[in-house]
């Protein structure tokens, strides 16, 4: 459990040689300029209600809107032209958006779940997301996007095409 925390929160990253734990971590404030995502709100809550507010993730039974996100497919930062579609998102649960968004898995022209082996490194991800290869996400009444899907592929370097992986 601790790798997991790890690598979804950073935690841990700082030991101590005596424990191999911190007992302390450099703390401080930073003023920064933020650019906020119009429109992200009501993106996400369009998306998780296109997917009935449940992670769309075969197996997945999260519908708790505390730990589901709308996600893009094509990333806001990576296509401007697809943020507000709705057809560009997933509702996801925190850990298959993470994973989604890591290239630990993505989804085939048939909206089936791919995933990359050698991403499969901890026993969570082998138990979670490996076991359902090939297995149909959960369908929103708006289908995903395509274009979406092939920059996503694009992004996470997946040698897939339209006529399979």
């Amino acid at each position: 459990m601790m790798a997991l925390a790890e690598l979804l929160l950073g935690v841990g990253q700082s030991r101590n040689r005596d424990n191999n734990l911190s007992s302390a971590v450099p703390t401080g404030q930073a003023t920064r300029t933020v650019l906020p995502r119009l429109g992200q709100d009501a993106f996400s809550r369009s998306v998780k209600t296109n997917y009935g507010n449940r992670c769309c993730f075969p197996g997945c039974t999260i519908d708790d809107d505390a730990f589901l996100v709308g996600s893009h497919i094509a990333r806001w930062a990576d296509a401007p032209d697809l943020r507000g579609h709705v057809d560009n998102g997933l509702a996801l649960c925190l850990m298959h958006d993470r994973a989604f968004e890591m290239g630990i898995f993505t989804l085939d022209h048939k909206f089936a779940v791919v995933i990359r082996n050698q991403t499969l490194k901890s026993t969570w991800a082998k138990e979670t997301i490996g076991k359902f290869s090939g297995h149909p996400i959960r369908r929103g009444l708006v289908t995903p996007s395509l274009d979406a899907l092939r920059r996503h592929w694009i992004r996470n370097s997946y040698k897939g095409s339209e006529g399979g992986g």
